[in-house]
C-alpha cells in the first residue's frame, strides 16, 4: 500500500493533520457527559477498564458494519472539539460546532477513510500506550489492490474511557 493518508475531503485532512497522535500527546480530560456503564456489540463488551486494543477491536467491527450508533459511543468528542476550535482559532474564527456536529464529522471521516479497505479483513498487531494516549496498529486489506497495508488508530483517555481520535492514518 502506498504511504499516504486516505482522506478525500478537506475537513478530514485538517483533522488528520491537527489530531495525529504521533505528533501530539495531549491528555484526556475528566467531566463532560454522563459515562455509560458499558458498551456492547458484536459479542464484545467495553467498560471504563477496557484496554485500548479491545476498544480498537470494537471500533474496527463497527466500521466493518457501518454501525454509526456504536461509532458515536467511541468518538473522542472532547479531543475533536479542541482540535476543531484550534483550527478555527488559527484563522481568527470562533467554532460553533456542537459535540453532535463534531462527532458526525469524525465518523464521516472514519467511514471515508475505511472505505478503501475490505470489511472483515482488518486485524490488530500492536498497541502502544503512553499515559492517557494510545496507538493501535492494524493490518488492513486494500480493496483495489488486495494487498495488506498498515493503519494507525489513535486513542485518548476521555472521561475515564479510551476513546478513538479523529482520523485513520495509513502507514
Amino acid at each position: 500500500m502506498q504511504k499516504n493518508i486516505v482522506y478525500i475531503v478537506v475537513p478530514f485532512l485538517l483533522f488528520s493533520i491537527f489530531s495525529g497522535c504521533r505528533n501530539k500527546k495531549e491528555r484526556g480530560s475528566d467531566g463532560g457527559s454522563p459515562k455509560p456503564e458499558e458498551i456492547s456489540a458484536y459479542g464484545m463488551t467495553l467498560t471504563a477498564e477496557s484496554y485500548p486494543g479491545k476498544v480498537a477491536g470494537l471500533f474496527i467491527k463497527a466500521l466493518d458494519n457501518g454501525d454509526t450508533d456504536i461509532l458515536k459511543k467511541l468518538v473522542a468528542v472532547e479531543d475533536a472539539r479542541k482540535e476543531t476550535e484550534a483550527i478555527f482559532g488559527k484563522y481568527g474564527k470562533a467554532s460553533d460546532m456542537t459535540s453532535e456536529k463534531v462527532s458526525g464529522l469524525v465518523i464521516a471521516g472514519w467511514k471515508a477513510s475505511y472505505a478503501f479497505f475490505r470489511e472483515g479483513q482488518t486485524s490488530i498487531f500492536g498497541i502502544k500506550v503512553e499515559g492517557g494516549n494510545a496507538e493501535v496498529y492494524a493490518t488492513a486489506v486494500n480493496k483495489s489492490t488486495g494487498k495488506n497495508g498498515k493503519i494507525l488508530i489513535c486513542l485518548v483517555k476521555e472521561n475515564g474511557w479510551w476513546k478513538v481520535k479523529a482520523g485513520i492514518e495509513t502507514l
